[in-house]
């Protein structure tokens, strides 16, 4: 599914930016869409050949003063027609793999200084993307109006904003949890728990 996919971030990245490098491309993967989307870059660089073999992009021209200089593409209009053929389409699902669940589920083989060290770490990794989400936002903003696409990754930041602030709330209340277990068991934690759910908003 991803190596099927990694055309159209390539074609997505090469119509919204204009003319790229491939290593450019791999900068603005993860400046812009890191925080949901990654990519096998070694499939990067075969799958630019494959597309300029196909005329969906083209090969700039490139005035090359020195041998190390990067080779820079273009979107073609065919590769302009397949990106937005692609787009229309609905998106596939996406199958969910997400370990750090198992290690939480099967923490009683560890206890709670492991589940504990867990949580804290995906907290303190989501602290970490709200300097990246900030960078995104105040980019978006400066170009204002001027730019076409404005609307679209107002509403994909907005979107992993959400998520982030999600993930965080939930390790709070996972550490609440942890908290009640230490100090009363399991009928603590139904207490704990049952006084989450009764402050969520209907």
């Amino acid at each position: 599914m991803r190596e099927a996919t990694t055309r159209y971030v390539i074609l997505g990245a090469l119509e919204m930016e204009g003319p790229l490098s491939g290593y450019e491309i791999r900068t603005w993967i993860s400046q812009s869409v890191g925080y949901f989307w990654t990519e096998s870059f070694g499939q990067l660089y075969p799958e630019l050949k494959r597309l300029a073999a196909e005329k969906l992009i083209s090969p700039l021209p490139e005035k090359q003063a020195h041998a190390r200089a990067r080779q820079r593409y273009e979107i073609s209009p065919s590769g302009r027609r397949l990106l937005a053929a692609w787009v229309e389409q609905p998106a596939r699902p996406q199958p969910v793999r997400a370990e750090f669940l198992l290690k939480l589920l099967f923490s009683r083989q560890s206890g709670l200084v492991v589940t504990r060290r867990h949580l804290e770490a995906i907290a303190e990794a989501e602290r970490g993307k709200g300097a990246a989400f900030a960078g995104a936002r105040a980019a978006l903003l400066d170009e204002g109006p001027d730019s076409p696409d404005l609307v679209y990754a107002l509403v994909v930041l907005r979107y992993g904003q959400h998520i982030s602030a999600m993930r965080r709330a939930w390790v709070e209340e996972s550490l609440q949890l942890l908290a009640a277990h230490e100090a009363g068991g399991p009928a603590a934690v139904l207490n704990a728990f049952h006084e989450l759910v009764e402050e969520e908003p209907r």
